[in-house]
């Protein structure tokens, strides 16, 4: 990143100066928002693949309750994705992530059991 030098003779004010470095500092902050909402929707993105994915392999094993929580979670967050609701996103996200952990109980279980 660069970083912003001003020297007493560029004729600023004080003020203007200190207007400059918030600005630049600003700029940083929201490149860093715009780089973890890259990182957000790049996740929600991979994980609404993988869990249709799973949804078309194991559906049918699956308990009908952790089905249907599974799918209002993931077309939630599909809606959010396309609706661009960054406000309500990242908790979409963490529920997806949560209801679709049981499709791996419920292979894993099966698995164990035999």
């Amino acid at each position: 990143s660069q970083s912003v030098r001003i020297t007493a003779q560029s004729g600023l004010t004080e003020t203007e100066i200190d207007a400059i470095i918030t600005e630049a500092q600003e700029h940083q902050e929201s490149d860093q928002a715009r780089k973890d909402k890259a990182d957000l929707l790049n996740r929600a993105e991979a994980l609404i693949y993988t869990t249709e994915q799973s949804i078309t392999e194991y559906g049918a094993e699956l308990d009908q309750v952790d089905l249907e929580l599974i799918q209002s979670d993931l077309n939630n967050l599909k809606e959010a994705l396309k609706n661009e609701d960054n406000e309500r996103f990242a908790d979409l996200l963490k529920a997806l992530e949560t209801s679709a952990y049981r499709i791996a109980e419920t292979i894993y279980g099966q698995e164990q059991s035999g």
